[in-house]
């Protein structure tokens, strides 16, 4: 992969994913430090939050955290960073502004999902929300993904809980699994759900 055409992920949100594995019990988080490569933390520390990062150093994070930690150790770590980075400036104003005007219903915050990969990702691929076979079913369609994180379990599974993520915010009960399409470097995520009933406000 040339530099020139090297996908990128914003340095706000691979720090939240770094410093999720602070609450990690230290054997589990030197096990991971040791395991990755060398030099996929360089110059993340003194990089500012809208710097761009590589997001294979990304991806070898979540390679590896999933070897370690197993799915479950792994799911709850992603789950805990990707609530870091939607957490952290300028995200959180982003985040506040579509639930408040969606008022958290699922299907348009989904549908809200390809700006926010725009903002925190640079030639990782295209995402497409198309409708599913439901009115409480979207697919959420990741094309012209490199094939090296088409083949990446970590980054396949990352993108799956930060989706069922975006259904807990929504006070949603789903699930979203996976179909992968090697062949054209495409991840189809659908996500089905069921709305929770909401008091009046």
């Amino acid at each position: 992969m040339t530099k020139s055409r090297q996908p990128f992920v914003r340095s706000m949100t691979f720090k939240a994913f770094v410093e999720a594995l602070e609450v990690l019990p230290r054997e589990k988080r030197q096990a991971i430090f040791r395991a990755v490569p060398f030099d996929t933390f360089r110059g993340l520390s003194i990089s500012g939050p809208m710097a761009w990062s590589r997001m294979e150093s990304l991806a070898a994070l979540a390679d590896v955290a999933h070897r370690e930690l197993g799915p479950d150790g792994f799911r709850r770590f992603w789950l805990r960073g990707t609530e870091r980075s939607l957490r952290a400036p300028p995200m959180i104003d982003a985040v506040q502004r579509a639930m408040h005007l969606f008022r958290g219903a699922t299907k348009p915050v989904l549908e809200s999902a390809p700006y926010f990969l725009d903002l925190v990702s640079h030639r990782s691929g295209k995402l497409t929300v198309i409708d599913g076979d439901r009115p409480d079913c979207s697919v959420l369609r990741m094309s012209g993904v490199p094939d090296l994180f088409v083949q990446s379990e970590g980054y396949r599974e990352g993108w799956r809980h930060a989706f069922n993520f975006i259904l807990s915010v929504c006070d949603a009960h789903g699930n979203v699994r996976v179909e992968v399409d090697a062949s054209l470097g495409q991840l189809d995520y659908i996500c089905n759900w069921s709305e929770l009933k909401r008091g009046p406000k």
